[in-house]
């Protein structure tokens, strides 16, 4: 990740919801946009179609999941 991607305002990566129509064409729809987090261990994810408040944060897997204490 470049020195850019982490301080600007853009997302570094965009999240498609792809469906492969009768045709056998295949279309997205934007669903979400995803920013670096300031550690570089994560990302925040702010949906463009989800109704809801606030946002959606992804964080690498090490380990035992918190909700359960189970391998996944």
């Amino acid at each position: 990740m470049s020195d850019d991607t982490k301080n600007s305002n853009q997302p570094s990566h965009i999240i498609n919801h792809v469906t492969q129509g009768k045709d056998g064409k295949s279309y997205s729809t934007r669903v979400a946009a995803a920013f670096p987090q300031k550690d570089g261990e994560g990302y925040t994810i702010e949906p463009d179609l989800l109704q809801t408040k606030g946002y959606l944060s992804m964080r690498p897997f090490k380990g035992k999941s918190k909700d359960t204490g189970r391998e996944r």
